[in-house]
């Protein structure tokens, strides 16, 4: 039996190598998380407590200023381009 290698492209900076799940109740609790890992991290995922949290939409637009990627439950979203708005 032969082992089967899987490659695939890794990349350069460590801090797209990292998805933080933002797995706190509140979104004052997120903010802080995502401001403490500004240029550590470049990708979070939306955890299910604060996509039913108060404010959520604002955390989106948050992250969305801030230029981070995320996972919203299933969906990807990437940071906007120039002239791409989020959808409502």
């Amino acid at each position: 039996m032969t082992a089967m290698t899987i490659c695939r492209e890794v990349p350069q900076k460590m801090e797209d190598r990292l998805i933080v799940a933002l797995d706190v109740p509140t979104i004052s609790e997120a903010r802080a998380l995502i401001d403490k890992l500004e240029g550590v991290v470049s990708f979070f995922k939306v955890g299910l407590w604060l996509q039913f949290a108060a404010g959520f939409d604002g955390l989106l637009d948050y992250l969305l200023a801030k230029k981070q990627e995320h996972l919203s439950g299933i969906m990807w979203q990437a940071p906007p381009q120039a002239s791409v708005t989020r959808p409502r």
